[in-house]
């Protein structure tokens, strides 16, 4: 089921955001927030 982006084999440039939560230091007890972020060049679409 190859659609969009994985419908045909190739390779893009990115830029990948890694996110993480509040800039102080934390336990490791706590669990704080973070994400990633992927933007692909030079593919069709929104």
């Amino acid at each position: 089921m190859r659609q969009g982006l994985f419908a045909h084999a190739g390779t893009h440039p990115v830029v990948v955001r890694l996110v993480q939560g509040p800039g102080e230091y934390l336990k490791d007890s706590v669990s704080p927030h973070s994400g990633m972020a992927i933007k692909v060049f030079g593919v069709e679409g929104e």
